[in-house]
């Protein structure tokens, strides 16, 4: 069975992707390849489950097939690179990385030429890729700490993982409203290939790549374009990710791969423009196409990207085609389009048919509007506003800065950053991932606008020759900006800082996953526990001290003084053994409701006694 779950990870996240990209021919560097080999793969399995199951024959001897076929052509297509000693490819994918992370810190810029400056904007580029690789690092650390990780969250057990279990059961799924299922037909291609569902560790065990590939993909194009803006971007990223996805990302929510798939899209455009072949750009805007595709299949919200996306395409790269006419470049653009959109009509349209006949719920209209339980738009936007917290003022920031953003980019930024973001502020506002449209552009956004005013100032630096100006000058004027910096900045900013950073002490996963019930339930509740709960913002007065669940009959007291405290929050200890086995038993039983499982802490709802 392990063998069988690792076969068929390299079949969801490497095979037929990397097939496709050596036939289309647009290799190019190693960062891309891995990252579109994995979405190609993720797209390709999705059609095949859909196809298999619609034909009513979606048995895993099917699967096993097209691995070998796969196999087969792999061996053909890829002959003469398996030749190649391993340590020749190694060392010039390492040469190659580490001469443009050079170039990138020491580029050449007419605003920095002069010396002075130059060393300036080499220090802080500096600064920058090495906190890039920390975040880096970051992501990995997360794909390795969550192997063996099983289906946790309670939207990922009962809809994500159970429609994985009816697809793998050669069953079209009936109860997903409206969400898109590419995530759960990957997941099924795990149990197909195992031939049960029983182990849920290789289902899940990509997720945590979607984090890591993210940030990839905006090394790839500082790398690619010679700009820190991407690189800053990453870094700010990063701290998005961690803010509002941390507990999803290996919890088999498919929030962070619609993230992924944005990005893809956007990267594919991008990396377009420093091509001179034309072929290649049409290359990419095809490709484009179909990774805008797979954002809509991965969740509901991709419909977004993918209706905006023909419109970018055309400002961005064809449009600067000169070899073809203005109708060839429509042309190109429905039938991109078009192919595209089938791949979408095997799910929407059958599933749009499904809720027409009331087979369905429309979830579209459940969480624009019966979720926000009566909010006028304003008080929705004034609600989102609050929950972005100090993530909102890179709003601004942005805003400011748009002019010093290179103008391809700044299309992006109106064109999906801002309106996606207004389109959640009125109605998807519930929750803030539901914002995973724009949460990775305004990270990229945000490094692109700090590398402008880095050169603006590298520039101010050189221009008025500042190196020649006498210290005490300097250290003045620092005192000035750093009490008119105090004197801008809100008290709400530092408030939401400290309450955010706060969030994060001690048991950080174990933290966040607790806001994240109550964020659903809309309000916080008191907790047994004997975990310092207190200090966590909203939960000053809501930890009911209970010992360590180690003394039986303290325990009963407890419970009984506090008959209306509903959770628990119980530490895993070998000294409280017969407490846990009774809550354990009460699980089983329906009284309680385990939420989650984390870090040596169990959570519990408390049903019923």
């Amino acid at each position: 069975m392990f063998l069988l779950g690792l076969v068929s990870i390299i079949q969801i996240t490497l095979l037929p992707g990397l097939l496709i990209l050596k036939i289309y021919k647009v290799n190019k560097g190693f960062i891309q390849n891995l990252v579109l080999s994995f979405a190609l793969s993720l797209i390709f399995n999705h059609i095949f489950v859909v196809l298999l199951t619609h034909l009513g024959i979606n048995f895993p001897v099917f699967h096993y097939l097209l691995f070998i076929c796969e196999v087969v052509v792999f061996g053909y297509l890829f002959a003469a690179d398996l030749k190649e000693p391993v340590g020749e490819i190694l060392g010039r994918y390492y040469q190659k990385i580490i001469s443009e992370l050079q170039s990138l810190i020491g580029k050449e810029d007419t605003e920095t030429k002069p010396v002075f400056g130059k060393v300036i904007y080499r220090i802080i580029a500096s600064v920058f890729v090495v906190w890039a690789i920390i975040c880096l690092i970051w992501a990995l650390n997360i794909l390795v700490s969550s192997f063996g990780s099983v289906f946790t969250i309670w939207d990922s057990v009962v809809s994500w993982n159970q429609w994985a279990v009816e697809w793998f059961s050669n069953t079209q799924p009936l109860d997903t409203k409206r969400y898109a299922q590419l995530i759960p037909t990957n997941f099924s291609v795990t149990y197909s290939f195992m031939q049960s569902e029983i182990i849920q560790f290789f289902a899940i065990g990509f997720m945590p790549l979607f984090p890591l590939f993210i940030l990839l993909l905006m090394l790839d194009l500082g790398l690619e374009h010679k700009n820190l803006g991407y690189i800053i971007g990453l870094v700010a990223t990063r701290y998005i990710l961690n803010r509002f996805y941390s507990h999803f990302f290996s919890s088999g929510y498919v929030d962070v791969p619609l993230v992924f798939f944005t990005c893809l899209t956007v990267y594919l455009l991008l990396k377009s423009l420093n091509m001179s072949d034309e072929e290649k750009k049409i290359k990419y805007v095809f490709l484009g196409f179909i990774m805008a595709a797979g954002a809509a299949l991965t969740k509901q919200n991709g419909l977004f990207v993918f209706s905006v996306y023909p419109l970018l395409a055309y400002l961005i790269v064809l449009r600067k085609i000169d070899s073809l006419t203005q109708k060839e470049k429509i042309g190109k653009l429905v039938i991109f389009f078009l192919i595209s959109l089938s791949l979408l009509i095997p799910w929407y349209i059958f599933n749009e048919i499904r809720i027409l006949e009331g087979a369905k719920t429309n979830i579209l209209m459940l969480i624009s509007q019966d979720h926000h339980r009566g909010l006028t738009r304003i008080q929705r936007l004034v609600k989102a506003y609050k929950d972005l917290s100090v993530y909102f003022y890179l709003y601004p920031f942005v805003i400011i800065t748009l002019p010093l953003i290179e103008k391809d980019y700044r299309k992006i930024v109106l064109l999906i950053m801002f309106p996606y973001t207004l389109i959640w502020a009125f109605f998807f506002s519930k929750y803030t991932r539901n914002l995973s449209i724009a949460l990775p552009l305004l990270g990229m956004a945000t490094g692109l606008g700090a590398d402008g005013l880095i050169r603006v100032f590298t520039g101010l630096i050189s221009k008025w020759k500042i190196e020649k100006v006498k210290a005490q000058i300097v250290l003045g004027s620092i005192v000035i900006l750093i009490i008119g910096a105090a004197l801008l900045v809100p008290n709400s900013m530092l408030i939401d800082l400290q309450t955010n950073n706060q969030k994060l002490i001690l048991e950080s996963e174990v933290n966040q996953l607790i806001y994240h019930h109550f964020d659903e339930k809309g309000k916080l509740e008191p907790i047994f526990t004997n975990y310092p709960l207190r200090y966590l913002p909203g939960f000053e007065q809501l930890q009911v001290k209970i010992g360590g669940f180690e003394d039986y009959n303290f325990y009963q007291q407890k419970r009984a003084d506090y008959p209306d405290v509903k959770y628990m929050l119980i530490s895993l200890y070998k000294d409280n053994d017969e407490v846990v086995a009774e809550i354990q038993q009460n699980i089983k039983q329906g009284n309680y409701e385990l939420i989650f499982s984390k870090n040596r802490y169990m959570f519990v709802h408390i049903l019923s006694d």
